[in-house]
């Protein structure tokens, strides 16, 4: 697989980073030349399991959240735990339950601007590495409280099922958004795919030359081809 990656990162126009860790690992495998950036909408996935831990009324933003990526619905749950310090509190416990005791979650998309209104989607603009995510899918299946925002991520409406969503039974979530500077779309997705020898965590990342959502995408669903092909060589594994 390591060839093949390269040879499709040699042909890229663009950067690429793919991550893998079997559930219950320690040791994530990142190949690439894109590390870490904006986490985008993959981190709706530990906002949710921390509002759910909150709130017993919240399943249908949750659900609206998860599988259309709605940011209305994402707004309201990360209003729903408190102030936007308190918010991303308790988004980064979930976090740190998970094994990323680094990544700080943003609670403001602009810090210039205090107006809690206008922040209402700052946790978008968290910088997460892929071998941090890519931890936090390794033992999100393990998480309490976990069970219904995994079942969604199974359910992620076609139109955004792209890349990961290719697999049988995979659980998954992804994220994309332009620079501020640049305009340049980055595409990003995590999740969970089935092994012969149990489950797999997957991180992935693409920043096209063109900064394209078209061509991001694209890279993103061509290294998951290449994944595919060599899905039967690779282990995974199960919570401890």
């Amino acid at each position: 697989m390591l060839d093949d990656f390269a040879a499709l990162r040699a042909q890229a126009h663009g950067k690429l980073g793919l991550a893998l860790l079997p559930v219950g690992g320690n040791h994530p495998a990142v190949l690439g030349d894109w590390s870490s950036g904006v986490a985008w909408s993959t981190i709706k996935v530990p906002l949710a399991i921390a509002a759910l831990r909150r709130h017993s009324d919240v399943s249908e933003q949750v659900g609206s959240a998860i599988t259309a990526s709605d940011n209305g619905a994402a707004s309201a749950l990360w209003q729903s735990l408190g102030t936007p310090q308190a918010a991303a509190t308790a988004v980064e416990q979930v976090l740190h339950e998970a094994g990323d005791t680094t990544t700080d979650v943003a609670d403001r998309h602009n810090p210039a601007n205090a107006d809690w209104a206008s922040d209402s989607l700052a946790f978008g603009s968290t910088v997460w590495s892929l071998s941090d995510q890519v931890r936090f899918a390794s033992r999100l299946p393990c998480l309490p409280q976990s069970a219904s925002v995994l079942a969604l991520m199974g359910k992620v409406v076609a139109e955004q099922s792209w890349g990961l969503g290719g697999f049988t039974g995979a659980r998954f979530k992804g994220g994309w958004g332009p620079d501020d500077a640049t305009g340049a779309y980055t595409e990003r997705q995590f999740g969970l795919v089935r092994t012969h020898s149990g489950t797999l965590a997957v991180a992935v990342a693409a920043l096209p030359d063109s900064g394209s959502f078209e061509d991001a995408t694209l890279l993103v669903s061509r290294a998951v081809v290449v994944l595919a092909e060599h899905l039967g060589q690779l282990s995974g594994g199960t919570c401890p």
